[in-house]
């Protein structure tokens, strides 16, 4: 697909998709279609979904942010 062509890294490489259910302007698929795409480039992709949300950030979103980031800096 043009998306998995298009995306591409470094294996290993933290990723971290918010996305909501509601967001009129990036489908959830569109982030769960990016989050397979870089997953299959070797990213180890974090994908948060909110059903109820829209297209800013939720409070839920800024605390499974910061988990990700204390997850990924823990070992440093």
């Amino acid at each position: 697909s043009v998306l998995r062509d298009s995306v591409a890294a470094q294996p290993g490489t933290g990723v971290l998709i918010a996305a909501g259910g509601r967001d009129h302007y990036v489908p959830s698929s569109e982030s769960v279609s990016l989050g397979k795409a870089l997953e299959a480039s070797g990213a180890e992709v974090f994908m948060h979904l909110n059903p109820e949300a829209g297209h800013g950030l939720t409070e839920g979103d800024l605390v499974e942010t910061s988990r990700w980031l204390l997850d990924r800096t823990s070992g440093t």
